[in-house]
């Protein structure tokens, strides 16, 4: 049996799509329902779609009475959960009930694994998806040997890797002491201590971008578009996790990324922290190099 997670907030437009593909899912499960506060009608919508669709399997909601952040509530599903199995998805994401279904029966096929990472479909409201999230850069990313893999996800990992599209035993997480507190990003720092424990190599996970496990909404107020709110979390994560010796590395290409995101949306005040960051943290001629190394990858992409 496997636990599903939905985390939401203010997502009372999306979250109906959500968890009807959620009780979509043909096999034995429980679903965790995590709403985070909603400002907007969010709850109401999930004991009206909950009162449709659950019949007879165990759902809980919780609603929050203050917000707490999105950390806690990964937290708080990984504690609940009492299924070997667990999935993860936010309030505005959708179930790709066929490649869920794959993957996860693959994964329960592989008894040394212990998450499936499947890749996830680029979705907006109304349109059929046609695109797909991990592409060249992430089958390249997964062929390295674990080594060179780690060093890797702090100086040239593929944006971005997806909880969602991500199939865990429940274990992994706890292994490796769930979700960071003290960190406000969800998904890479919890990838970085998952790679660092957990071997492709040795087959302790499973790679599959041919599988789509989920659709990727994208809208106005995905968390990524917030640029300021984006390079808070990514300075906290890098002093706290990268490696002394790849530190300057990893921050300077980091803020290399960034700066070329804030330029292709105007966001002067977000040009403007990045270079007085680059000159406080000494870091310029790496950040320069890093520049031009993100044009050219994004130039070949276009290309292919």
């Amino acid at each position: 049996m496997i636990s599903i997670v939905v985390l939401s907030y203010n997502h009372e437009k999306y979250i109906a799509e959500t968890l009807a593909s959620v009780y979509a899912l043909n096999m034995q499960k429980e679903v965790i329902i995590i709403d985070d506060c909603s400002k907007d009608s969010s709850v109401n919508v999930i004991k009206e779609v909950v009162a449709k669709f659950d019949t007879g399997e165990y759902t809980k909601i919780l609603a929050k009475d203050k917000n707490a952040g999105l950390i806690d509530s990964l937290n708080t599903g990984l504690e609940i959960a009492q299924y070997d199995y667990i999935y993860f998805i936010a309030s505005d994401d959708v179930i790709d009930v066929e490649g869920f279904t794959a993957l996860y029966s693959e994964l329960r096929d592989n008894k040394p694994a212990q998450f499936a990472m499947g890749n996830a479909w680029v979705y907006y409201t109304g349109e059929e998806p046609s695109d797909v999230v991990y592409k060249k850069q992430h089958k390249e990313f997964f062929s390295y040997t674990d080594c060179i893999l780690r060093e890797k996800m702090f100086t040239d990992y593929p944006k971005p890797l997806l909880l969602q599209a991500t199939i865990f035993k429940k274990n992994a997480l706890k292994n490796v002491g769930g979700w960071d507190k003290s960190l406000a990003w969800d998904d890479y720092p919890m990838f970085v201590n998952l790679f660092n424990n957990y071997s492709l190599i040795n087959n302790d996970f499973i790679y599959r971008d041919n599988v789509s496990v989920a659709r990727y909404r994208q809208h106005d107020t995905n968390v990524y578009k917030n640029l300021t709110r984006q390079l808070n979390m990514v300075e906290a994560a890098m002093m706290k996790l990268a490696p002394s010796e790849l530190y300057n590395k990893a921050i300077a290409r980091q803020y290399a990324f960034y700066f070329l995101l804030a330029g292709k949306s105007s966001d002067f005040n977000s040009i403007k922290y990045i270079i007085r960051n680059v000159f406080r943290k000494r870091i310029v001629f790496a950040t320069i190099f890093y520049v031009g190394t993100e044009i050219v990858q994004w130039v070949l992409r276009k290309k292919k």
